[in-house]
């Protein structure tokens, strides 16, 4: 039996924002986790995003509560968005998904993804080392929350 996908989303939803929950009350793991746990990371983000396309917030989740820097954790979501991003493109092609239209908009956007990039940069370097797990936090938050409202009002019966 393959769960639908509202319901699929209101789980990972509620696991995204239990772990905020638990990394804004501090809770950190006590060691980097092993290969075996980012690919588990991985898989479950994958699942995710080919079930009900919302892959990145338990993966990102995760690249948030390794211990380091601030630089490296923001590193490692930047690094994980991308190539969440990368991996869904052979599925959005095989499914006819990946249309002219879409790249053409998509390149479209592109100057200001990067003139908005360029100004995070800008600001984190400037201020933002001390406002940014909170406001990864923060993001992260409301998008579970949409995510998971979302999903609710698309339950069967719903």
């Amino acid at each position: 039996m393959i769960a639908e996908p509202a319901v699929m989303k209101v789980a990972i939803s509620s696991f995204a924002l239990l772990m905020v929950w638990m990394m804004h009350r501090g809770w950190r793991p006590q060691a980097p986790p092993g290969a075996g746990a980012l690919i588990a990371t991985g898989a479950v983000a994958g699942l995710a995003q080919g079930a009900a396309a919302i892959g990145g917030p338990s993966a990102v989740a995760v690249a948030l509560a390794r211990p380091g820097a601030v630089e490296t954790q923001r590193a490692n979501v930047i690094g994980t968005v991308t190539t969440l991003a990368i991996c869904g493109f052979p599925a959005l092609w095989y499914h006819g998904l990946l249309t002219t239209q879409v790249l053409t908009l998509g390149a479209l956007f592109i100057p200001l993804y990067w003139a908005a990039a360029w100004a995070g940069d800008r600001f984190f370097d400037a201020r933002g080392r001390d406002h940014y797990r909170k406001a990864a936090l923060l993001a992260l938050a409301v998008v579970g929350m949409v995510t998971l409202a979302l999903a609710v009002g698309d339950l069967p019966g719903g």
